[in-house]
Formats: C-alpha cells, sequence, structure tokens
C-alpha cells in the first residue's frame, strides 16, 4: 500500500503522541543514546512550548493524508543562515519500513532548500541504525565521517539535491 503523507508544524496537541515515543525503549535504542531524564507529560508539553517558539528549530509533525493520523516527527534544528541539522522519527512502527521516512525527508528538504533558502543539511545517525542510514542515503545524503560515540555523519548540499531532483 503507497502511504499518501503531508508535513505541518508540531502542535501542543500532539504532545501525547510524542510522548509515547519518547518513552519507547525501542525507539531509543535506535537513537543509541538514552533519556537524560524521566519524560512526563508536563515534560513533553513543556517541550513542545519551548520548540514551537524556538526560531532555530523547526518541527513538524508526519501525518497520513487519510485518515489524517500523526504517525512521527521531522525537524530542522540549528538552523543557520547556511544550514541546519535534520532528524526524522516514525513513531508509529506500524509504518516503519513504507518509505515514509523518505518522503518526510524529501518535503522537508524541499522547504529547507526552497524557503529557508539553506545550502546544507546535515544530521548524525547511529551506526546501528541501519534502515535509517538507508534513508538518508536514499535521499541523497553522503556519508561524510564519523561522529563521536559510533554515529555517521551525513550531509546532503542544495546542488547535489538539484540534481537528483532533476533525474
Amino acid at each position: 500500500m503507497d502511504y499518501s503523507i503531508y508535513i505541518r508544524p508540531l502542535l501542543i496537541s500532539d504532545a501525547e503522541n510524542n510522548l509515547k515515543w519518547s518513552i519507547d525503549p525501542e525507539l531509543w535504542k535506535l537513537t543509541g543514546e538514552n533519556p537524560e531524564k524521566y519524560i512526563s507529560m508536563d515534560l513533553e508539553a513543556a517541550w513542545l512550548s519551548y520548540v514551537l517558539q524556538n526560531t532555530t528549530d523547526k518541527c513538524f509533525a508526519i501525518c497520513l493524508n487519510f485518515p489524517d493520523h500523526h504517525i512521527g516527527n521531522i525537524e530542522l534544528t540549528n538552523i543557520s543562515d547556511e544550514e541546519a541539522r535534520c532528524n526524522v522519527l516514525i513513531g508509529e512502527k506500524l509504518f516503519w519500513g513504507k518509505g515514509i521516512a523518505g518522503r518526510a525527508l524529501s518535503l522537508v528538504s524541499n522547504y529547507a532548500f526552497s524557503y529557508l533558502k539553506l545550502k546544507r543539511l546535515y544530521t548524525k545517525i547511529y551506526s546501528e541504525n541501519k534502515p535509517a542510514l538507508s534513508v538518508f542515503k536514499n535521499c541523497g545524503f553522503i556519508q561524510i565521517g564519523l561522529a563521536e560515540n559510533n554515529f555517521i555523519k551525513l550531509t546532503l548540499d542544495l546542488e547535489d539535491h538539484d540534481v537528483k531532483l532533476s533525474h
């Protein structure tokens, strides 16, 4: 089945889904990190409030068109004049491996390059998270090296993005 998606800015009402994903040990294992503290609904709502007011981050919900359902998040963080970090999470495991993360990454890349006028996107992915590495590489990101703690750095430059779109 081909799932049609859209992205929209995160809302405070997304806190419940975000909390569910934030306390899922399987999702944390894929990030190569651990939560710094217990995550409560109040903490999640406070984080969302902060993110929605922060000018250097753009956080989006990944939603199915039909039925309209929030299944993950994609974000651009540390936005500068030139670049931003990109992270994606499909929190609803039923939708893993369906190509949704790649479609969301394509949408947010287009937004970053066309609307924000950035020149580069980058990410750091835990080396054990093979599906995420595959998604980013399939979307044109190029591995540029290793980062601390078993993470892999990847980048997507505007020129490479434009070339991928023209093919």
